[in-house]
């Protein structure tokens, strides 16, 4: 073993972005002290920065618990303004649990149980707990998994697999008696797994730190981190808390140990650990926005809802419905007949809605910072990850913004109706040609998204409580017609001559100039309200000039 216990809170380990633009490691201490001169975490991966933050934010909630009970606008207000965390009360929180913070303690060590061992007695190679790595659960090369990592490595890479681990069959600890033939049987993904973890990010690290930490919503006093807890054991534990928000932070739904060797990691021990309830965090979880599960709901008799995670090949800001406190959202028939909420936004974001107009500057810029696993056969491999973030005006978030949600939500829904119909298009001058539709119209939708994402994405971080919205509508449909028609025209000119002649399918006429002009009569109707000059209608298709 080590002849070190790399205590995270004095030693270098967590990657951050500094002023300068370069990656360095900085301790907790350090951190905490000095998180204004910095820009952002920096780890190895989008999952890496969201668990680390995590466990920066189980300190600070620990750490400010009390202030922030008896004045949690006043003592939250008082740090953004002074650009600094109130460190005396970190330091005092750091020393008093400082031993529990000893990356290779023989007893406590942190994150780990001390004991885990197998019946063989032999260690896996880095790859259960670094996803990356050649081998099963690759996602792309990184290092050989037999080469040992340093201590800061490792200990950032312990807590991601702690976050994030997929499920499978784990090695079978001894002390568990829930193993069976020297097999740990899966029992779901670590909890990050389920999230599209959110995070709010400002323009420093302090600034982030104190985002997403929802101060009018301070943990219980008995919501405690895990390395607050009595030790680990190898096998499951003997009272075992329901999950509290801090909890949640730290939960060891994995027994882990890392082994080191000349002060680096050489292999690791990846067991069953702890199992949680993944439908019942609606009211702990503060770093995702949740949807309502019709399944779930009609298995338990009751409302429940699920973490919504980011999905492949979506652009994020298609979603904005589920990341912002609509006063009208959407509803849907629950199990008792009454409707419910469609989407519950992160409680992050509704935290910053609050300190819109209050303590944050008018039109204060946020970018809202999504990240979530995407896992494979049985959730037993990691495919990919998925990371997407937006540049908004935090009075997006405010509750009461009405009319500057109404326009950007309105926004969105026109992009894809009209990607809907230019879809639809694709596959209908396919049709025309004589061939089938499918591939087309996901080609289609690919390349219109493609093209209408980074406008969207400028078109939003000009909205603000400042702008004009019948001009900033306006606008936004005079692009998006404009963009839809040139992608429409160049579909129809590269349509071959079978799609001009066209062919009857299932009772109907398709020939390119007809299904054109039903394309720009539904756009039409989308954008209404717009100049339509020489726009052909289904029942006028000759209008196609500027296709002869």
């Amino acid at each position: 073993m080590s002849s070190t216990t790399f205590n995270l809170i004095d030693e270098p380990w967590i990657k951050v972005l500094n002023g300068s633009g370069e990656v360095e490691e900085v301790s907790l201490r350090r951190l905490f002290h000095s998180a204004a001169q910095y820009r952002q975490l920096s780890g190895e991966l989008p999952t890496m920065d969201f668990a680390i933050l995590r466990i920066l934010l189980a300190i600070l909630y620990r750490s400010f618990g009390e202030e922030l009970r008896v004045d949690p606008i006043g003592y939250w207000k008082q740090m953004w303004e002074l650009k600094s965390l109130d460190t005396e009360s970190v330091d005092e929180y750091l020393d008093t649990w400082h031993h529990r913070f000893a990356l290779c303690d023989s007893e406590r060590p942190f994150l780990q149980s001390a004991n885990l061992r197998t019946p063989s007695g032999e260690w896996k190679d880095l790859s259960v707990i670094i996803p990356d790595s050649p081998g099963e659960d690759a996602m792309f090369t990184r290092s050989d998994p037999s080469e040992p990592v340093s201590l800061a490595e490792g200990a950032r890479w312990l807590i991601h697999a702690n976050s994030w681990d997929c499920s499978g069959i784990k090695p079978g600890q001894c002390d568990d008696p829930r193993v069976k033939n020297g097999k740990g049987y899966p029992m779901g993904i670590g909890w990050c797994g389920w999230l599209g973890g959110t995070t709010v990010v400002g323009g420093t690290l302090l600034e982030t730190l104190l985002l997403n930490l929802v101060a009018d919503r301070v943990p219980d006093p008995d919501d405690l981190p895990l390395w607050e807890e009595d030790p680990v054991p190898s096998g499951p534990r003997s009272i075992i808390r329901e999950p509290g928000q801090v909890a949640l932070f730290t939960w060891p739904q994995r027994r882990i140990r890392l082994h080191t060797e000349d002060n680096t990691v050489t292999g690791a021990l990846v067991c069953n650990g702890d199992p949680v309830d993944y439908t019942a965090q609606l009211q702990n979880e503060t770093m995702t926005s949740f949807r309502y599960s019709e399944p779930q709901s009609k298995k338990a008799k009751r409302t429940i809802y699920m973490p919504r995670a980011l999905n492949r090949g979506q652009n994020m800001w298609r979603g904005l419905e589920t990341l912002l406190p609509h006063p009208d959202p959407s509803m849907v028939v629950g199990v008792n007949k009454s409707k419910v909420r469609r989407f519950i936004p992160p409680r992050t974001v509704e935290w910053v809605g609050k300190l819109t107009n209050s303590v944050l500057p008018p039109s204060y810029r946020i970018v809202l910072d999504v990240v979530s696993i995407e896992y494979g056969t049985q959730n037993a491999v990691v495919d990919s990850i998925l990371h997407d973030s937006l540049r908004l005006s935090s009075e997006l978030a405010a509750a009461d913004a009405h009319e500057l949600q109404g326009l950007v939500l309105s926004a969105v829904e026109r992009a894809t109706q009209v990607g809907r119909e230019y879809t639809n298009l694709a596959g209908n001058l396919a049709v025309a040609a004589g061939g089938t539709p499918e591939s087309q119209r996901t080609h289609a939708n690919a390349e219109y998204f493609s093209h209408i994402d980074p406008m969207f994405r400028t078109w939003l971080t000009g909205i603000s409580a400042q702008c004009d919205p019948d001009r900033e509508r306006a606008e936004w449909a005079a692009s998006l017609r404009k963009l839809a028609f040139r992608l429409a025209e160049n579909l129809v000119v590269n349509a071959g001559e079978n799609a001009w002649t066209g062919r009857e399918h299932d009772g109907r006429i398709y020939t390119a100039p007809l299904v054109h002009a039903r394309f720009m009569a539904a756009v039409n109707k989308i954008l209404p309200g717009e100049e339509r000059n020489n726009t052909p209608t289904p029942d006028n298709p000759t209008n196609e000039a500027t296709h002869d």
